[in-house]
């Protein structure tokens, strides 16, 4: 399986926070299937919060409409 692991670290008032996240990296594909096994569909895809176009290869991010 796909992992993305980043950790966090940042200060408050003096105080020192670290945190670290690890996600599962998934692909447009995982989420077709699923959606389509609990009857739902994807409306449109963008690449970014600019609603760009998404491209698998350079796309920051994966936005999904779904109904």
């Amino acid at each position: 399986e796909r992992w993305i692991t980043k950790e966090i670290s940042f200060e408050v008032d003096q105080k020192k926070y670290q945190f670290k996240e690890q996600v599962r990296a998934l692909k447009l594909e995982d989420f077709e299937n699923w959606l389509k096994e609990v009857g739902f569909k994807i409306k449109d895809i963008y690449g970014d919060y600019r609603l760009s176009d998404y491209n698998p290869l350079s796309s920051n991010r994966l936005i999904m409409i779904v109904q």
